[in-house]
């Protein structure tokens, strides 16, 4: 994630592995939402372009790198799950 991330418009399955959404939350738009393809922990996971920038500025804010960011949101997700 060092390079500049691409993003993705219109795909029809778009979906964000953090908040879930596959539709823009802006209802005067009727469109998937953007999102951008990463590889976490071995694992490609799909991020909207607001949670991807969400975690950006986190990172930023925080001194920690955008990658570690998303790992450790990542790992805390999948941690949940198991026990829900």
């Amino acid at each position: 994630m060092t390079r500049e991330q691409k993003f993705t418009y219109n795909k029809s399955t778009s979906s964000c592995q953090f908040c879930n959404r596959t539709r823009n939350p802006h209802p005067e738009f009727d469109e998937p939402i953007v999102t951008t393809q990463l590889t976490v922990n071995k694992n490609e996971i799909e991020l909207c372009i607001n949670c991807y920038f969400d975690c950006e500025s986190v990172a930023n804010d925080s001194g920690h790198t955008l990658v570690s960011v998303i790992k450790d949101k990542y790992n805390l997700q999948r941690l949940l799950n198991k026990i829900l």
